[in-house]
């Protein structure tokens, strides 16, 4: 079986951030690490963290009141369904 050797796999390295980047600040990134690292040693990659997965439905513990969830108290019926229409419109 193929692999890198002993050697490579020692002087490898990955960069891990703390928060998702945009495309110009991944760039930026890697140019720096390939411009600032020791010439014996091996960029693989850099690592990110995955985006957060928001559910479609109320879940406790992971929905906020605001931002995926449209907190409605009124007796009028009609004003709560313009709300749930204005926070996610129905697709065409």
């Amino acid at each position: 079986m193929l692999g890198p050797s002993e050697r490579f796999a020692r002087d490898a390295f990955n960069v891990e951030v703390e928060r998702l980047l945009s495309p110009a600040e991944r760039q930026r990134l890697r140019t720096l690490v390939e411009y600032l690292k020791p010439a014996h040693t091996h960029f693989i990659d850099l690592v990110e963290p995955l985006p957060p997965i928001l559910p479609e439905h109320w879940e406790q513990g992971l929905s906020e009141l605001g931002e995926t969830t449209t907190l409605c108290i009124d007796t009028a019926e009609a004003h709560c369904d313009e709300q749930r229409q204005r926070a996610r419109p129905l697709p065409p």
